[in-house]
């Protein structure tokens, strides 16, 4: 977990980014027994925050929740493309002896992109939409380029759920 820290720390400095809530798969609620402590605290003592967990949902709803939610995602053609490439990729296997497609999806390189996407579908339904977040944090006097507490506190209330 701490090289994961430093590296999502090390690519908001490069890029300049200022991340809205990280989210995390089910498992990171999960004790480790030699620090009493679950995954999502390390985290967020490693300064990942704002977190939240995902819910622990079967997968055919998490792909449901992606298909619903598609035509609102933006992706920047460059710098996504290899979660593109992996979207596009991402597939159920054909069964050849029973004419149908296998109950779940190919476990391969497309899996990991395909479960971030998913994860995001199923743990964000009850953010406020880009309008919504956008007129609080005009209304807070949000400032991207001031670090100060009052507007860092809006996005601490997406963070719910962990």
């Amino acid at each position: 977990l701490p090289h994961y820290a430093s590296v999502i720390a090390e690519k908001a400095r490069q890029n300049n980014w200022r991340y809205g809530v990280h989210i995390f798969p089910h498992d990171m609620k999960v004790h480790d027994f030699s620090t009493g402590q679950t995954r999502l605290e390390a985290a967020r003592k490693l300064g990942l925050t704002p977190a939240r967990v995902s819910p622990k949902l079967g997968l055919d709803e998490g792909i449901d929740a992606v298909r619903r939610r598609f035509s609102k995602y933006w992706f920047h053609q460059d710098n996504c493309k290899k979660l593109l490439d992996a979207l596009v990729n991402y597939r159920k296997k054909w069964d050849e002896t029973n004419h149908c497609y296998q109950a779940r999806p190919v476990h391969d390189w497309t899996s990991h992109p395909a479960d971030m996407v998913r994860y995001e579908a199923v743990s964000t339904r009850d953010l406020p939409t880009r309008e919504e977040a956008v007129a609080k944090m005009v209304q807070s006097g949000f400032d991207p380029l001031n670090e100060d507490v009052e507007a860092r506190s809006y996005f601490d209330t997406l963070a719910v759920g962990g």
